[in-house]
């Protein structure tokens, strides 16, 4: 009962406040003519603004899913020193170049060790119950190292 009686009083609150908010302007008088309606204060906006050539850019010719999509699908896991790693980095030289970056280049950097990228790897789960191949990897091996499937998961024969 309470709960009620309180959403009421905060509906009634919230449906009066507006017309509170109205009844605050002050009325014209017949000796004090109203005032002019105020002009936009906003300057218009200059085309040649760098802020306003990004956005445009942003909204209107924006390459960012067509660039995600490619490093995401198409080259795949970019873990550090790995092959994936050095063709995303290639392909990203060569699209700066193409988009009209001057002296995009790759430079070296600090020693990492050895990189490696996994070719085969098998899993089975057996106990306490069967879970098929394709999760086990998954879950074993992590989703960095896992390449994707097409079709998607698969049961394993038995």
């Amino acid at each position: 009962m309470l709960r009620r009686n309180a959403t009421v009083v905060l509906l009634l609150i919230f449906l009066v406040s507006p017309s509170a908010t109205f009844a605050q302007q002050p009325a014209p008088s017949p000796t004090m003519p109203a005032a002019p309606p105020q002009q936009s204060t906003t300057p218009a906006k200059d085309p040649n603004d760098p802020i306003e050539r990004i956005k445009d850019e942003g909204m209107n010719r924006s390459q960012v899913m067509q660039t995600l999509s490619y490093l995401s699908d198409v080259i795949g896991p970019r873990l550090t020193a790995s092959p994936g790693m050095k063709r995303s980095n290639e392909w990203t030289r060569d699209q700066l170049t193409k988009w009209g970056l001057q002296n995009a280049h790759l430079e070296a950097w600090g020693p990492f060790g050895r990189g490696w990228s996994l070719k085969r790897f098998s899993a089975q789960v057996s106990e306490p119950l069967s879970i098929p191949h394709r999760l086990s990897e998954s879950m074993v091996a992590g989703n960095h190292w896992t390449a994707h499937r097409r079709g998607g998961l698969r049961r394993c024969k038995r």
